[in-house]
């Protein structure tokens, strides 16, 4: 039977005493240079492996400060349902969402995915932090 975000799981990942939850956690720790680069957390389900990429990604390739990096819309595909699940803003761009399903997508539209946290070490040593503003988190740097 499909969970709250659409999994479909097999007997191994069946509830029964003894065994532990099937998790999506995805805690990472980023390293440049042998040093903190960064640190980032999620919430979220089957959600958070798609929403730390997002954020690494924005911060790495598109030099995103953290608070945009996280603010940024975002989409998601687990397999099963076979869809494409995509955010409010993510679908304002009718030419994005067009190409999509010229290419045979289904695309649906969902108010919000993940809830991360993510911290950034900049190379002057400063820090950068910023809480997703899809949730009720705060991030405190000094």
């Amino acid at each position: 039977i499909p969970n709250s975000y659409g999994l479909v799981g097999g007997q191994a990942n069946a509830v029964s005493p003894g065994k532990r939850m099937l998790s999506s956690m995805t805690p990472t720790i980023v390293l440049r240079d042998g040093r903190f680069h960064m640190a980032l957390g999620c919430a979220g389900g089957s959600r958070i492996i798609t929403t730390i990429l997002h954020a690494y990604l924005n911060v790495v390739l598109f030099n995103m400060n953290a608070a945009d990096a996280l603010d940024s819309p975002r989409f998601h595909h687990q397999w099963q349902p076979d869809a494409i699940r995509a955010e409010d803003r993510f679908m304002l761009n009718e030419g994005r969402v067009n190409r999509l399903q010229s290419m045979g997508h289904t695309i649906e539209q969902v108010r919000t995915i993940g809830n991360a946290i993510l911290l950034i070490q900049r190379e002057d040593g400063s820090l950068d932090g910023a809480a997703d503003p899809r949730g009720s988190g705060v991030a405190l740097v000094n």
